[in-house]
């Protein structure tokens, strides 16, 4: 077929996608005239401190938790990161076990790799042919220097879809058979406008 008469199809849409017009439109007068610093004290920086703030008890209701627990970050990579080696290094004295499974984003992967160079120890849990993490797995390798537990919510490239209630009440019991706090981190990147992302009913402490 000539080259002329091909139709461009974009496939990649798990990864990226084109701006929606609506939300660029909410945008334009912030590229063009209130680009102000949200930290500064003039009008159009007031402005745009006004839109963070408005933004962030959206977001806060969306995801049922305190606007003051939303911190906005470049994407989903420097957010996983942010949340491992973060709580692994706050929580270096209370253990240094961290637990993920196989089919992990990259950014989580790699997060992992990072704190087994500081010294941390992670597991792997292993999935079944669905994509499905082995709960029993993931019990067995929780112990007493676990802090924590990082599972995606849906997966980036099948489509799995995890229950994160039913992981989150596994961890919850182990970690108080052991007596500590465990936390569950999830990547919910994929999750996002398809399912309901009510952190306090998926039982998800960073997401």
């Amino acid at each position: 077929m000539d080259s002329t008469h091909t139709k461009e199809m974009y496939l990649d849409n798990a990864s990226t996608t084109p701006i929606r017009g609506e939300v660029l439109n909410e945008m334009m007068p912030y590229f063009t005239h209130n680009f102000g610093n949200p930290s500064s004290l003039y009008e159009i920086a007031q402005v745009a401190r006004n839109a963070v703030d408005i933004s962030r008890e959206q977001i806060a209701k969306i995801l049922n938790c305190k606007p003051s627990e939303i911190v906005f970050t470049s994407g989903g990579t420097e957010s996983d990161n942010m949340a491992i080696i973060g709580v692994g290094r706050a929580l270096s004295d209370k253990g240094n076990h961290l637990i993920t499974t196989e089919i992990e984003h990259h950014a989580v992967i790699h997060s992992m790799e990072a704190m087994e160079n500081q010294g941390f120890s992670v597991d792997y849990v292993g999935v079944d042919r669905q994509g499905i993490i082995n709960l029993d797995e993931l019990s067995s390798k929780i112990n007493s220097e676990t802090i924590l537990v990082s599972i995606m919510f849906v997966n980036n490239e099948i489509g799995t879809i995890q229950n994160l209630q039913e992981i989150s009440n596994l961890v919850n019991d182990k970690a108080q058979g052991l007596g500590k706090k465990i936390f569950l981190h999830t990547d919910a990147v994929q999750a996002a406008g398809k399912l309901d992302l009510d952190v306090e009913a998926l039982g998800v402490d960073i997401m």
